[in-house]
């Protein structure tokens, strides 16, 4: 009964996404694209804030010196004429102050009848693993969109209200937060601290401490050198191979533990809890569920 209930549901859903996307075009049936693109030098520059109202930011290291960035815009509109004029209004605002560089698109005013899309990729020069490479400063945030960054030297604050966030590959620490999305991170030199209100967290191969919480979602860390705090409402925790100290406390929701170096805390009011191969201080309880260390 439950599976297809649940089969109803999804059908339900999937039944409003084709008539709302239908609607849609109905309303928007012209549509313009436009790429626009931008070189700025890196000399001096040691902090980068990047922003949308709404769309994907993607962030590799450049093959060359400066900074380019390509700014990705797609209009759908009820004439020809409009959507043109929509895609033509936005450009790349770049702001350098000091050693920042603030860069967002300029929107045009828009009504029901307007859609406007816009990706936003930076290619920046501060590689990671180079002989030279020392962490700066960059800020990603859009309210509506997925943020990808991979291969810099920097410390990085990331955050969506709406989208996932994945980074990799990062000589620094990294703070990437989602209100509703994964965020998933591997390969990270320093701290990492991750948030999901609604949304799944993964990290593996971190240098330094990893702080995870999630509301609705789970937590799965894997070759952490420094400790690990994984807080979950509603929603399991694994953690393998940690080397410094690992606390947990989950409300509804299994925590699964192997590997600790350091000393383990572990509390579930309803799941159980697996602790393996720790050889440290083990305190493991859960109101309603099995403990087993």
């Amino acid at each position: 009964m439950r599976h297809i209930m649940g089969l109803a549901i999804v059908l339900v859903a999937v039944v409003v996404l084709a008539v709302s996307v239908g609607m849609s075009r109905a309303i928007r049936p012209f549509k313009a694209e436009i790429v626009r693109e931008e070189n700025f030098s890196a000399e001096g520059l040691t902090n980068i804030n990047a922003s949308l109202l709404s769309g994907d930011i993607t962030v590799t290291k450049s093959k060359g010196e400066s900074i380019r960035v390509v700014m990705k815009v797609r209009a759908r509109a009820h004439s020809q004429a409009r959507a043109d004029e929509l895609v033509n209004m936005i450009k790349i605002s770049a702001e350098r102050s000091g050693q920042s560089l603030s860069l967002k698109p300029d929107r045009p005013k828009t009504t029901y009848k307007d859609d406007i899309s816009i990706r936003l990729e930076l290619f920046v020069p501060w590689s990671a693993g180079a002989a030279d490479a020392q962490p700066r400063q960059m800020s990603l945030k859009t309210l509506s969109g997925d943020i990808s960054i991979q291969g810099l030297a920097v410390n990085l604050t990331a955050g969506t209200a709406s989208g996932d966030i994945k980074a990799s590959g990062i000589d620094g620490a990294v703070q990437a937060n989602s209100a509703s999305g994964d965020v998933k991170v591997k390969d990270i030199s320093g701290a990492v601290t991750l948030g999901s209100a609604s949304g799944d967290i993964k990290a593996s191969d971190i240098g330094g401490s990893l702080e995870g919480k999630t509301s609705s979602g789970g937590i799965k860390v894997h070759d952490v050198g420094g400790s690990v705090l994984a807080n979950s409402t509603s929603g399991d925790v694994k953690a393998s191979n940690v080397g410094g100290s690992f606390e947990s406390r989950v409300v509804s929701g299994d925590i699964k533990v192997d590997s600790v170096t350091g000393t383990v805390t572990a509390r579930s009011v309803s799941g159980d809890i697996t602790v393996s191969n720790c050889k440290a201080t083990v305190e493991a309880s859960s109101v309603s569920g099995k403990v087993t260390k």
